[in-house]
């Protein structure tokens, strides 16, 4: 069995001989393969590196533009959140104000109700100090529908503040997935060694 070196697979050439010129033919054939596999090998280099160069440029700026977004949300969000917080204490506020508008409403009650006993020989001015407190009557019984309204729309905006401290809490665990997935991504763009 002949043995034939790697080097003529290679090239296509028979076995070095005993043949000088054979063997200067073989170097220069085996030369030229060289140069051709380096070039062959430069021009896929350069296109592998222009590729991964793009993939990193496009990773980078979803990359960017998902930090950008999740910033956007922080932003509203905490707008948001200062914003309930400032309608609730409004809100308070005016509770406080129709809680002291209803003790009044009952104080002008009570004294309408004592001017009619005092009144009550007098039958006209006794029928329209009755008509007056009926009329005071209706009004204080406005003002508890007006606080106890009022009462379901703190409660409503405490449940709406709820809400969006949930919601807060929700975007910043997205935020957290994001950058996750913006690892993930990094970590695949990068070429297998």
């Amino acid at each position: 069995m002949t043995y034939h070196s790697p080097l003529a697979y290679l090239t296509g050439c028979p076995p070095f001989g005993n043949n000088m010129s054979t063997g200067n033919e073989h170097i220069d054939n085996l030369h030229e393969v060289l140069e051709n596999l380096e070039a062959d090998l430069s021009e896929r280099e350069e296109a592998l590196g222009e590729q991964v160069r793009g993939k990193e440029l496009v990773i980078r700026l979803l990359i960017m533009v998902t930090v950008l977004i999740a910033l956007i949300n922080v932003y509203f969000v905490n707008d948001l959140t200062e914003e309930v917080r400032s309608m609730t204490r409004e809100m308070n506020e005016m509770n406080s104000h129709f809680v002291s508008v209803s003790g009044r409403m009952t104080s002008v009650t009570n004294t309408v109700a004592s001017m009619n006993e005092t009144v009550h020989m007098l039958p006209i001015v006794a029928a329209q100090m009755h008509e007056m407190a009926v009329y005071t009557d209706n009004i204080s019984q406005d003002m508890q529908r007006i606080r106890n309204s009022s009462t379901g729309v703190e409660q409503r905006i405490q449940q709406m503040d709820m809400d969006v401290r949930d919601m807060a809490d929700r975007f910043r665990r997205l935020n957290f997935s994001v950058g996750r997935m913006g690892n993930d991504i990094d970590h695949l763009s990068r070429p297998v060694p």
